[in-house]
């Protein structure tokens, strides 16, 4: 380390002297930057090297304001690991230019990887500050999207003006919200905004496009069919209902027996019995779904069964050529890739699965609560599963297998394997 030893020795040698020229301390940070780039690092003595040009820069700065100064003194602070004094120049430099949202946006990730601050709260408020910024907003709203809040992070991404909202990678991921949200003619309309000439300039770009497009027109017309159920549905406002109290909150689920009878009886008499109190959330997947229902997952292991599952199986009922279609909100039936595979547990999907239609039965959807399924994180407890409303018969379902059936490990019921790309 020839090169490092060198700029060393310079740097030691030119701080003997009192540093009081702003330039000459910006021409020794730029030689160590450059050094520490070609080798990659630190070398044997960078790092106090680091540390004297750092203090010098400190002692000069404790009496200007110089912006470049200000922002190497920062840099070296940050190579450092010095969160204080990085958290103090980020400041002075906010307070220097206040309307500099590159100074804004750094501070904020260096918050959010050193102190695991919420990004939400973070890029929230730099929104407030910025509100004109389109590289804030879409952060923001990227990161309502990672945290399955899609409703808000529409909401925030319909802050920026109609020519942002047409660029490629904006409509696309706007698109993509709108689609989660069961919003399938929205996210047609989002796609179709995009300038006609950057579509025809970029090949991928189409492909992408003409692929997204071709998803939620699917969707749209499922949802359409699925819409026309609801309404029959709500006029004879029969069916099951029943409130899932978890520590996220109360998730209510009104229950398809139409489609889905003897699945909705086999929930029912579950849920009476007591079966999934105390049970936990044991899988989650952000942007997809959160699954429970296992009793050997519940908090208190002292409770916890032995099997994953009832100890028995029921059929399919996704067989059926009136099955219902996963939509954000649905609750569906794990299983294994056997057929007639499930038994007590269930998923809550984040948004439409349609990958899974046809492979897992859809017993029932979330009329209230969709926010607080989609915040469940892994180890959420099930605290009771209560039944308000039944139709006037019995609950007991066709069982597969005798109750004292042990399921094997190998026959976990989980979700299809197939992902949701």
């Amino acid at each position: 380390m020839l090169v490092s030893s060198l700029c060393s020795l310079m740097l030691a040698t030119s701080l003997v002297m009192a540093a009081s020229d702003s330039q000459q301390l910006l021409d020794q940070y730029q030689t160590l930057k450059n050094s520490l780039l070609n080798q990659r690092g630190f070398a044997a003595g960078d790092k106090e090297t680091t540390r004297k040009l750092r203090d010098s820069m400190s002692t000069w700065n404790s009496t200007h304001d110089d912006f470049q100064v200000i922002a190497a003194e920062l840099q070296m602070s940050l190579w450092l690991e010095d969160t204080d004094l990085c958290n103090s120049l980020f400041e002075r430099l906010s307070e220097l230019q206040p309307t500099n949202t590159r100074i804004a946006l750094a501070w904020a990730e260096f918050l959010i990887s050193q102190q695991e601050l919420d990004s939400i709260i973070v890029y929230g408020e730099l929104a407030n500050r910025f509100p004109d910024s389109p590289e804030i907003i879409m952060l923001w709203a990227r990161s309502l999207d990672a945290k399955n809040q899609f409703t808000k992070a529409i909401s925030t991404i319909e802050k920026l003006n109609e020519d942002a909202l047409t660029s490629p990678a904006t409509a696309e991921f706007y698109a993509s919200l709108l689609f989660a949200d069961n919003r399938f003619e929205d996210s047609i309309a989002a796609l179709d905004a995009i300038n006609s000439s950057d579509i025809a300039s970029d090949p991928l770009l189409l492909a992408r496009i003409n692929a997204a497009k071709s998803k939620s027109q699917d969707g749209f017309d499922k949802w359409k069919t699925e819409l026309e159920i609801r309404e029959v549905e709500e006029t004879a406002s029969d069916l099951p209902l029943v409130i899932m109290q978890t520590t996220k909150g109360p998730i209510e689920l009104e229950l398809f027996e139409d489609q889905a009878p003897n699945t909705v009886a086999n929930f029912i008499s579950l849920a009476d019995s007591g079966f999934y109190d105390r049970i936990l959330f044991h899988r989650v997947i952000d942007k997809f779904m959160a699954q429970g229902g296992d009793p050997s997952k519940r908090k208190n292991p002292e409770d916890a069964s032995a099997n994953d599952g009832p100890g028995y199986s029921i059929s399919d009922e996704h067989t059926r050529e009136d099955y219902r279609n996963h939509f954000a909100g649905s609750i569906s039936m794990a299983k294994t890739s056997a057929p007639n595979s499930g038994g007590s547990q269930f998923f809550l999907t984040h948004l439409p699965t349609p990958h899974l239609d046809g492979k897992h039965t859809v017993f029932g959807r979330i009329t209230s609560g969709l926010d607080t399924a989609r915040a469940i994180e892994k180890d959420d407890e099930i605290i009771a599963v209560m039944v308000i409303r039944k139709r006037d018969h019995d609950y007991t379902p066709e069982k597969i297998g005798d109750e004292t059936t042990t399921i094997t490990p190998s026959r976990k019921p989980t979700l299809n394997s197939t992902t949701t790309k």
